[in-house]
């Protein structure tokens, strides 16, 4: 992991060995510096906590570090995966599809521009308990009332973290400030966020899901402006620019629909960034994070730090349409879109007949 920067404490465990009965007393000794270090988990391009699948159908170049807790399987179709920076798999690295990926593709070529070692040591999120899917899952879940938010996976999760926390219920909206006060801050207006956040009766189709989804919208560019406004309390007690939102639907679900987040005229984030956490899936609406010459580039001159957090994010491109979510491909011929931003999400695993998508 050379070339990694983290958090580093250092400690030192010193033992003493002693004669009582002797003249000289301290008769030897034995020392041992010990160095714990966080290391931010956005350094990687890639990081998967599960089995890693890259098998893209166009030719693909990944620039920075890919890690995985489990084993790599790499298969492109007939094009070629390309490495520009370390790749390391806490189980092996293979030019093969995962066991029980039902696709059939061809062979293509994958070339390593840096090293590529298998059996490396694992990274372990540092949540305070088992590194299992459903244990990282929980951070991004509302706390349970008896959890502490001092505790080691309350002082992980975004709703304790975020600066502004919106849940949306059936009998109406809690919004509160977070961030200073682990998420029980003080509670704010609906009104007061209602400019920027639409309770839409908006649905479209989700054909991964199989299910309508009800949306709860978030109009980036309006929460903007209100983050600027100087008799912004929120931004006021904080005495600096909101840069985080915790937002869950917890609306009862009818039967065949689900609810989810979207971000909406997301091209410009407030000035110390954004970052949207929520335990629903996430819609991302055109360009985010990306205006002037970082539209269609690699050029991020005019970006901020940015985060999406969710159970699953979905890019829909400008020219997206609801009306025309149930349709065929031909109706939804996307735009080209660009999204500055790491992604933290699930994923369903391949197996049962079906194939994750991978990478």
């Amino acid at each position: 992991y050379e070339g990694l920067k983290g958090y580093a404490a250092t400690y030192r465990i010193t033992s003493n060995a002693a004669d009582v009965g002797a003249r000289r007393n301290l008769i030897g000794a034995v020392q041992q510096d010990v160095q714990l270090a966080l290391i931010p988990v956005f350094q990687f391009a890639i990081f998967y906590n599960l089995g890693l699948e890259i098998n893209p159908g166009a030719n693909m170049t990944i620039s920075g570090r890919t890690h995985g807790n489990q084993s790599i399987y790499l298969q492109p179709s007939g094009v070629t995966l390309t490495f520009v920076g370390d790749v390391t798999s806490a189980g092996e690295i293979q030019d093969t599809k995962m066991p029980g990926d039902p696709t059939t593709r061809g062979k293509g070529s994958i070339i390593f521009k840096a090293s590529h070692d298998s059996g490396v040591m694992s990274l372990n999120l540092p949540i305070g308990t088992a590194n299992t899917p459903e244990a990282v899952r929980e951070i991004v879940e509302l706390p349970p009332n008896n959890e502490s938010p001092n505790s080691e996976m309350g002082k992980q999760r975004f709703c304790n973290n975020a600066d502004l926390v919106i849940l949306v219920r059936d009998n109406g909206v809690d919004v509160r400030g977070g961030g200073m006060a682990n998420g029980t801050g003080a509670n704010l207006k609906w009104s007061s966020i209602s400019n920027f956040v639409t309770l839409t009766n908006a649905a479209m189709y989700d054909a991964r899901e199989q299910k309508t989804v009800r949306l709860t919208e978030i109009d980036v560019s309006r929460f903007v402006s209100w983050n600027a406004n100087s008799q912004n309390a929120l931004k006021n007690a904080l005495q600096r620019d909101i840069n985080s939102i915790y937002v869950a639907d917890l609306r009862t679900n009818a039967p065949g629909e689900t609810h989810g987040i979207r971000l909406i005229n997301g091209a410009s984030l407030p000035p110390l960034g954004l970052t949207v956490a929520t335990p629903n899936p996430l819609y991302v609406k055109g360009h985010y994070n990306a205006s002037g010459v970082s539209v269609g580039s690699h050029n991020t001159t005019n970006t901020k730090p940015a985060a999406l957090v969710a159970d699953a994010i979905t890019v829909l491109s400008g020219s997206w349409n609801d009306a025309n979510s149930q349709k065929t491909l031909s109706y939804r011929t996307a735009a080209n879109t660009t999204v500055n931003a790491a992604f933290l999400a699930g994923i369903v695993e391949t197996g049962n007949g079906y194939y994750s998508g991978g990478v």
